[in-house]
């Protein structure tokens, strides 16, 4: 059973709660993550960099380089931009949902037909590869271990392998800005899940058997770009 409580300042006090049973009420299945994807992309962060735009609001950009399509179309270019990044009055807009792209480092990316005004990345579905001692490991956004991707869902590890960092600005009077967490190796070789973990190959090959069973449009075409309606609005609060 839920109850909800409903009240305003006009009508005075708070209602009695009104009790709901949830077993009248609609079945709700939540679509699979990857059955919006149209593109899974591995590529190289060429270099990223911060740009303040007028619609867009503050955006980090992202350049890709040496990119390989595992399945679907390539994208039609390769730089595109997350919401964040610098304000023209110095401040910095961090979205911790996004997914970090460490520069230099290499990505499976899964694209999805458009972007939003937060990122062109899809249900934040960017992993990161790293070389060990054994294979070349896969990370999920917050540096987990993928152990498991296939049509039943994706398995992590526990131990992230990622360090953060702090980036100092080169005018001091600017606030420090969260850098690229930069993989630790000797976090991997210590780790019993990296053992367990699949290889980068096995992990393309069931993300996309995967997205197939799950309906993702593949080789739909897509863009990188925001739709030209939408903008960045901020609006002040109060109380």
């Amino acid at each position: 059973m839920a109850t909800a409580a409903l009240s305003s300042a006009e009508s005075g006090p708070a209602s009695k709660p009104t009790t709901v049973d949830e077993s009248l009420l609609p079945t709700r299945v939540a679509p699979h993550p990857l059955a919006g994807v149209t593109s899974i992309v591995e590529a190289t962060i060429e270099s990223t960099w911060s740009e303040f735009d007028d619609r867009l609001g503050p955006r980090l950009f992202v350049k890709l380089s040496d990119l390989t399509v595992h399945a679907g179309r390539p994208p039609s270019k390769h730089t595109f931009s997350q919401l964040g990044g610098s304000l023209p009055d110095g401040r910095y807009v961090e979205v911790t949902e996004l997914p970090e792209l460490a520069t230099g480092a290499r990505y499976v990316l899964f694209f999805g037909r458009s972007a939003s005004m937060y990122t062109a990345i899809w249900a934040r579905l960017a992993f990161r590869l790293e070389q060990t001692k054994e294979k070349t490991i896969v990370l999920n956004p917050d540096g987990l271990p993928v152990l498991r991707f296939d049509a039943d869902g994706i398995q992590y590890g526990q131990t992230s392998l990622l360090v953060e960092s702090v980036e100092e600005p080169s005018d001091p009077k600017l606030a420090k800005v969260p850098g690229p967490a930069a993989f630790s190796l000797e976090l991997a070789e210590a780790s019993s899940e990296v053992k367990n973990a699949v290889s980068a190959s096995q992990f393309v090959s069931g993300a996309v058997r995967a997205t197939l069973k799950a309906g993702g449009p593949l080789g739909d075409e897509f863009t990188l770009e925001p739709p030209a309606d939408v903008r960045w609005d901020v609006r002040p609060t109060s109380r």
